[in-house]
């Protein structure tokens, strides 16, 4: 126990998987609060219309989960870690104010269509989270995030391929139909700002 509060970094090492779950709950909870209010904004634009809808899709964007944490990951023995989880914080509160003051809601597809087993993976988080406060999206803003963090702190190939990985999980949210073009371009000025405000 000393040891931890002697290593003010061990601190944030081990306080953000909490800081990540509480985050993840609050959410949840300001979905359930957005199903209860009686206007919503929608961004849905004509671009959006014409976008096929593809659940088999749903294993990449469920990854954005993944690759979500990576900036933790890759700063977890770094100096930089507190202002990474500072930027997680960032890009949470930003999307909660937009959750809390301008609830959106988005139509979804029915996955239930889709024989493929994976499409009903899609099925069960519909069920959970329903269809509001899309804008912008947490994915988007997240993995962006993470991207802007490892290209720029860990100079090496992985954050080419992580550019890719989200790039991929970008397009999955909108052939999921889980997020319009403007929910995804919300996020990733989110997760942009984000990360200059802590790392640069």
């Amino acid at each position: 126990m000393t040891e931890i509060l002697h290593d003010p970094l061990l601190i944030w090492q081990a306080g953000f998987p909490a800081l990540y779950a509480l985050m993840i709950a609050i959410i949840l909870r300001l979905n359930r609060r957005s199903e209860r209010r009686s206007l919503h904004f929608s961004a849905r634009m004509r671009l959006d219309e014409f976008l096929p809808f593809r659940p088999g899709l749903s294993p990449i964007y469920f990854s954005a989960y993944g690759l979500g944490v990576v900036a933790y990951l890759a700063t977890f023995l770094r100096p930089e870690l507190p202002r990474v989880v500072f930027g997680y914080l960032l890009v949470f509160l930003a999307s909660a104010l937009f959750f809390w003051f301008l609830p959106s809601r988005i139509a979804r597809g029915d996955p239930s269509t889709s024989p493929l087993l994976r499409a009903r993976w899609l099925g069960s988080f519909q069920r959970a989270a329903k269809p509001f406060n899309n804008f912008p999206s947490l994915h988007t803003a997240y993995c962006v995030f993470s991207t802007a963090v490892v290209l720029a702190e860990i100079p090496s190939p992985l954050g080419w391929w992580l550019l890719l990985w989200a790039t991929l999980v970008i397009l999955s949210t909108l052939l999921t139909k889980q997020h319009d073009f403007l929910d995804d371009c919300a996020g990733a000025l989110i997760g942009v700002a984000a990360f200059l405000a802590v790392l640069r």
